[in-house]
C-alpha cells in the first residue's frame, strides 16, 4: 500500500479510538507507520541512500513487515517512553495489518515462510477508493461529525 493510504487508515484509528488528545502519541504514530517500508527504495524513507545499506541485507517485506521485528525494537523503546513505546507499536502495527490486504502480503513471523495476503493492488483503484474512504472519515471526525 502506499503511504498515504498507511497514514489515513492510522489517522482514522486515532481517530476512533479517541487518542488525538497527545501530541507526542499522535506523532509517533504518524513517524512509525512510515518505519516499515525503509526496505523498500521506492519509499519515501526508502529513498535515501542512508536506508540502501538496509535495502540489500533486508529485503521488501521481509524482517521489516514481521510482528517479530516490532516486537524486538518495541523492548528499548518501553523503557525510554511509555507513550512512545505505545505510540509506536500503533503506528507499526497498523502498517502490518493494512499490508496483510495488500496482494503481496507479509510474513507476520519472518523468517517463518507463512505469509497473509489479501486482495489489494498497491495503487490500484481499490487502494484509491480504500484511501478515500479513510480521508473522508478522517476529515469527519476532525470535523466532529460522529
Amino acid at each position: 500500500m502506499l503511504i498515504r493510504t498507511h497514514l489515513a487508515i492510522a489517522i482514522f484509528f486515532v481517530f476512533l479510538l479517541n487518542l488525538e488528545k497527545d501530541f507526542l502519541f499522535v506523532f509517533v504514530v504518524v513517524i512509525s507507520t512510515f518505519i516499515p517500508d525503509i526496505d523498500s527504495r521506492f519509499s519515501k524513507l526508502g529513498k535515501r541512500k542512508i536506508f540502501r545499506s538496509l535495502q540489500f541485507f533486508a529485503g521488501h517485506r521481509k524482517i521489516f513487515h514481521s510482528f517479530l521485528f516490532l516486537a524486538l525494537i518495541s523492548v528499548p523503546i518501553f523503557f525510554i517512553s511509555k507513550i512512545i513505546f505505545y505510540g509506536f507499536i500503533f503506528g507499526y502495527g497498523i502498517h502490518l495489518f493494512v499490508d496483510c490486504f495488500s496482494v503481496i502480503g507479509i510474513k507476520p513471523f519472518y523468517p517463518f515462510e507463512w505469509k497473509i495476503k489479501g486482495f489489494v493492488r498497491t495503487g490500484s483503484l481499490s487502494e484509491t477508493i480504500l484511501f478515500y474512504g479513510f480521508l473522508f472519515f478522517d476529515f469527519c471526525f476532525l470535523l466532529k461529525l460522529f
